[in-house]
């Protein structure tokens, strides 16, 4: 089964340390890569949230968000440090009354300034937190997989029909290989009559056979056919297959193969029908790259 590295996930989920909301994206990536947003009191766990994101995603770009709605208990205790408060006052009614400024110092434009406060961390257990981050990450990571595979499904069934277009280009060629060989040996045949009128001394028929045979042996194409027959059908299996491990590789690697498959049967083509036929398989391997770009 074939598993797109796009797709997007969601999960809201609560516990006793408050509400999580995680949204999880991925998109096409060479390697696993990650993107964090998260809350300055879970910043400490993406080390973890990695690891633990590395065990359902082989590949790709990963967008993790989280956002956390804390419960009363857990948050953070602020206090007014009113030793700087009380200087900061003292400093400001100078000024004030050194620039013989009428208005009066408010208390809400003191509080305006910043490092007033303290934040005092709440005790909470920081294991359990990072479980019920895991809870709600697993459950995003869920509804991204469905969504991968409902696309991966959709890529397989594009693929599927992409490679057995290749397969009838391929089965064309096939067909086309004796009259290629006739072709030219009607050529030759002709070439030699034409010759022999003009010359006393003629070619004889055993010379071209030999040339006709020369010349089948320089374009004979049929381990290429075999070959392109072979990976076609391997390709197949691999998007047939259920299996846990990803797909995507094997068949980079296996267009790679049929794409070196289709340029020597484009060396060896001196007929511009089957030269025809090479550039359409080109062309129809350029769309299945297209496609594994997507594939995990």
């Amino acid at each position: 089964m074939l598993y797109s590295m796009t797709g997007f996930g969601a999960a809201l989920l609560e516990g006793d340390l408050g509400i999580f909301s995680v949204e999880v994206r991925t998109v096409n990536n060479r390697f696993l890569d990650y993107s964090f947003r998260l809350p300055q009191g879970l910043a400490k766990m993406e080390t973890s949230l990695r690891e633990f994101i590395a065990g359902k995603v082989r590949r790709g770009r990963v967008d993790l968000a989280i956002r956390w709605a804390q419960k009363e208990g857990t948050l953070p205790s602020l206090t007014i440090n009113l030793p700087i408060l009380e200087k900061l006052y003292h400093n400001l009614q100078s000024v004030r009354k050194h620039l013989r400024i009428r208005e009066n110092l408010r208390l809400g434009d003191l509080l305006k300034i910043s490092g007033l406060y303290v934040e005092t961390p709440a005790a909470i257990d920081e294991e359990k937190l990072l479980n019920e981050v895991k809870k709600g990450v697993k459950k995003a990571l869920a509804d991204l997989q469905r969504s991968r595979e409902k696309e991966g499904r959709r890529l397989s069934d594009v693929l599927m029909k992409l490679i057995d277009e290749l397969d009838g280009e391929r089965r064309e060629i096939e067909g086309r290989k004796g009259e290629v060989l006739e072709k030219f040996r009607q050529r030759l045949l002709k070439k030699i009559e034409e010759f022999n009128q003009t010359t006393p001394v003629p070619i004889e028929p055993a010379r071209l056979e030999a040339e006709v045979l020369l010349f089948a042996d320089r374009s004979d194409i049929s381990e290429e056919l075999a070959r392109l027959q072979s990976h076609t059908a391997t390709f197949r299996q691999l998007l047939t297959t259920d299996s846990e491990e990803p797909a995507g590789r094997p068949l980079e690697f296996l267009s790679q193969e049929l794409l070196r498959e289709v340029n020597t049967l484009g060396s060896k083509s001196h007929d511009t029908d089957l030269a025809n036929c090479v550039l359409a398989m080109k062309n129809t391997l350029e769309k299945i790259r297209e496609q594994l770009q997507n594939v995990e």
